[in-house]
């Protein structure tokens, strides 16, 4: 009971612990849920969301994480899966582990169109991306060109988001609120990936105002996440997270820090190396010089072909 004498309000957290109690399973996020649509113990949780799995999983990381007395435990880590601390948990009352990766059948590049899509509608970014295809570079010694190279970059443009009196007075004041963006896409990341991801970004998005690590799929998310907040701290690199059942549900886990000059020696650098970049620069001075987007930038899919492309290509989280 609460201290005024009204009853404490169902959490998704005592939901999670009536559906262990019942199941007496080990479960991943995903499955706590079904369970509880199809026990009929999620009608006593009134605010769901789009993605129920995703909060039961962000509340248990924090719960077991910063609650000395927190009741829950994690006892697996493909798919994550969490159970009662003071349950024991023989093998066959722990869910199976997938025989198959969550992003199996897709590759690095069939994601381009969903960060894409979401970049371009998302407001902390509204930009416009070119995919940069490596084998379009110019070869350089071996391994000097390692890591030179973003996935996408993006640019924001402010005359699409300002008044063109507004635009003029910017101008006057010589402030710039155009902004490019570097995106090194990963499938997966994991304990024992994300700080060569991490660097990798960093390293191909020197040049730009804000570079982004962006995954399909986080494993240990309580690990890397907690990795990727020390290294962004101390480097910048912002992380987003892609959600191929609802593209615009995307999240951005971590934003990166903006820098207000940009390199131009690593723009420069790339500008000669890759035509995909030379183009995009192409363009983008193109469509300022005129304040309008005349240029040729990635298509925004629909979606219905978003959907499309994620059923065909195979991409789930």
């Amino acid at each position: 009971m609460a201290a005024d004498g009204a009853q404490r309000k169902y959490s998704i957290l005592d939901l999670v612990r009536d559906v262990l109690e019942r199941s007496r399973m080990a479960m991943s996020p995903e499955s706590i849920w079904n369970y509880a649509v199809e026990s009929k113990l999620s009608d006593k949780w009134p605010t769901k969301g789009k993605t129920p799995g995703r909060t039961i999983s962000a509340n248990l990381y924090i719960d077991i994480r910063d609650n000395e007395d927190s009741i829950f435990v994690q006892v697996g880590r493909r798919p994550a899966r969490f159970g009662l601390k003071r349950m024991k948990y023989s093998e066959d009352r722990i869910e199976k582990e997938r025989d198959d990766t969550a992003d199996e059948g897709c590759n690095e590049r069939d994601l381009h169109p969903l960060l894409v899509k979401f970049v371009r509608n998302d407001p902390n970014f509204r930009c416009r991306c070119r995919t940069i295809f490596h084998e379009k570079s110019s070869k350089g010694k071996k391994g000097t060109d390692r890591w030179l190279h973003p996935d996408i970059v993006g640019i924001h443009f402010a005359f699409e988001e300002f008044s063109q009196k507004t635009m003029e007075l910017m101008e006057k004041f010589e402030e710039n609120a155009n902004v490019f963006f570097s995106f090194e896409l990963k499938k997966v990341l994991q304990p024992s990936n994300y700080r060569e991801c991490f660097f990798q970004a960093l390293s191909n998005s020197e040049w730009a105002n804000e570079g982004y690590l962006v995954t399909l799929h986080i494993e240990d998310e309580e690990t890397v996440l907690e990795g990727m907040g020390r290294l962004h701290n101390a480097f910048g690199i912002g992380l987003i997270k892609l959600n191929p059942d609802s593209v615009e549900d995307s999240t951005v886990i971590i934003p990166a820090n903006p820098k207000d000059v940009l390199n131009w020696d690593g723009i420069d650098t790339l500008f000669g190396k890759n035509r995909d970049f030379e183009s995009f620069v192409q363009g983008v001075i193109d469509d300022l010089s005129v304040k309008k987007v005349r240029s040729e930038y990635d298509k925004v899919l629909s979606d219905e072909d978003m959907a499309d492309h994620v059923l065909k290509k195979k991409i789930k989280e």
